[in-house]
């Protein structure tokens, strides 16, 4: 077989010629040459795979948020005043960019309010105030305010 670019002789069974880079033939792969089954398999490993990848990810992230939590809970721990009779106010940051955050935040909360309660605090009033940040990232600040 010769190339019909450059002209010069090939092997029969190559796709580009080994001179000038030329395609001699197409490559005709396509799914209808796949069994059934292994379709079957290619789609299932590919959705597997990503469906782990997703899986893990979320694993990472919640590992992560949980590990700032209790830095969060030692901090709040050490920093709410003293039994004095006072009203004392804490405030509480977090933003959030997908559904698994607003958890979070929900979360966040009700870990704070639960230390206070538990360190023997009487929980006054608590005033959430919801903010849009650009780029879809939400966030909240809530003021707690405890005797």
């Amino acid at each position: 077989m010769f190339c019909n670019n450059c002209g010069k002789e090939v092997n029969e069974d190559s796709v580009f010629c080994n001179y000038c880079g030329n395609r001699l033939k197409s490559i005709e792969v396509g799914q209808e040459n796949i069994k059934p089954s292994l379709k079957e398999e290619i789609k299932a490993a590919w959705k597997n795979g990503t469906e782990k990848a997703e899986q893990e990810r979320m694993e990472k992230r919640r590992t992560k948020d949980l590990e700032q939590l209790k830095v969060m809970k030692r901090e709040l721990q050490n920093n709410l005043k003293p039994k004095d009779g006072k009203y004392h106010v804490i405030l509480i940051e977090s933003e959030a960019k997908s559904s698994f955050d607003n958890h979070i935040q929900v979360f966040k909360l009700e870990n704070t309010l639960e230390i206070i309660q538990n360190q023997g605090y009487e929980i006054i009033d608590i005033k959430i105030i919801g903010i849009q940040y650009a780029g879809g990232t939400t966030g909240s600040e809530a003021i707690v305010i405890y005797k």
